[in-house]
């Protein structure tokens, strides 16, 4: 029996997963090849028979390891959630696998996605295939290890989740592309969440055709998610996007001033000013438009995030969610009676043991801003 294409194309990325091992991108690859392969096969089958079951049939997409999977563990790159597995998967993954597209593996990142260049992991920092002898170069955050499996063809394409760039900036750092969708528009049902109303599943791909391929598999409606757009709403977004792309090939496109900020290194604004003669020059109309409060927004993101961080993890305590610390060297063995001035309690022991630093910060800064005396600073 001859090998198809999408059994070559998976080879070949498993192939990439060995060879770049050591760069931490995948925190679990796949170590069944053999069903891997298997699922590449009926794929190609299909695609024979004339019957594929959507674009992505066949490829191999990475999930990120904040987004739970049925078969394999989510710890979120936490030690807190060290072991732990999901008794069902995600939305988008139900999705992709309902599509044909096949799992090439949970990718690394920051703990809980709180990171720009993915080091705060219990597995490990993930290291850049662009890196010089002496110089250690990041592939951004939080979600690098996906953007890394793409960037050096360990994979098709590979979900994220991008709160405050973490899809946006990795895909940047490593030539990829990398697409944040609307919120609302792509279920956030089995993604652990980190700050829920900002938290969405993004794309990333070698190439703008890929990225969309995938988008079209994972978005629409989901019962399950709460903030997920009704069915209404859709209707009436793609009925705005056939009426305003009946021609595709001129359309108006605004250019925010306040994005061209003077610490704009000069290659990136080289490389800005040429994308918009590009499209300018394919018949492209461009509107310099202003939105005055983006200065604002890094501060605004920091205080919303770090606030609803702070309630989400609090369930992870040792007892209702996540690892229990070991018991504390202060307490007597004989009666549990505390000694000296050991008075820890189980859930600050478990919680300090088990957050990496940048997690614990970013709660404290949560807590601080949710306080009674510092509420009305932050909060109208």
């Amino acid at each position: 029996m001859s090998v198809g294409r999408f059994v070559q194309q998976a080879k070949q990325c498993l192939k990439k997963q060995a060879e770049y091992s050591k760069l931490n991108a995948f925190v679990l690859p796949i170590t069944l090849h053999e069903s891997l392969l298997q699922r590449c096969q009926d794929a190609d089958d299909r695609q024979v028979n004339g019957g594929p079951l959507s674009p992505i049939d066949g490829q191999l997409v990475a999930i990120k390891e904040n987004i739970c999977t049925l078969h394999e563990r989510t710890t979120c790159a936490s030690a807190i959630l060290q072991g732990y597995q999901s008794p069902f998967s995600a939305t988008v993954v139900e999705k992709l696998t309902a599509a044909g597209a096949v799992l090439a593996g949970k990718t690394n990142l920051d703990e809980f996605g709180m990171g720009s260049h993915s080091l705060n992991s219990i597995h490990g920092p993930v290291k850049s295939s662009w890196s010089e002898p002496g110089e250690d170069r990041t592939v951004g955050g939080s979600s690098g290890g996906s953007a890394l499996a793409v960037g050096t063809q360990q994979c098709f394409a590979a979900l994220g989740t991008d709160t405050g760039g973490s899809v946006r900036l990795p895909a940047a750092w490593t030539g990829t592309v990398g697409f944040k969708p609307s919120y609302g528009m792509v279920s956030r049902y089995g993604v652990v969440a980190y700050a829920n109303s900002l938290d969405t599943v993004g794309v990333m791909a070698r190439d703008v055709a890929a990225a969309n391929q995938v988008y079209d598999q994972i978005r629409g409606h989901d019962p399950h998610d709460p903030t997920s757009l009704p069915p209404s709403s859709l209707s009436r977004i793609q009925t705005h996007l056939q009426q305003s792309s009946r021609n595709p090939h001129k359309i108006r496109i605004g250019i925010p001033i306040e994005y061209l900020v003077s610490e704009l290194d000069p290659t990136i604004r080289t490389a800005w000013s040429l994308a918009l003669h590009s499209l300018h020059k394919q018949g492209h109309a461009i509107h310099h438009i202003s939105l005055p409060t983006t200065k604002s927004a890094l501060s605004a993101y920091y205080v919303l995030a770090s606030a609803e961080a702070s309630s989400n993890l609090a369930k992870y305590d040792g007892v209702r969610y996540g690892n229990k610390a070991p018991p504390s060297s202060s307490y007597s063995t004989d009666n549990n009676q505390p000694r000296g001035e050991g008075r820890s309690v189980l859930f600050s022991r478990t919680r300090g043991a088990h957050f990496g630093a940048e997690v614990q910060r970013r709660i404290l800064l949560g807590s601080y801003t949710l306080s009674s005396t510092a509420i009305d600073n932050y909060f109208i």
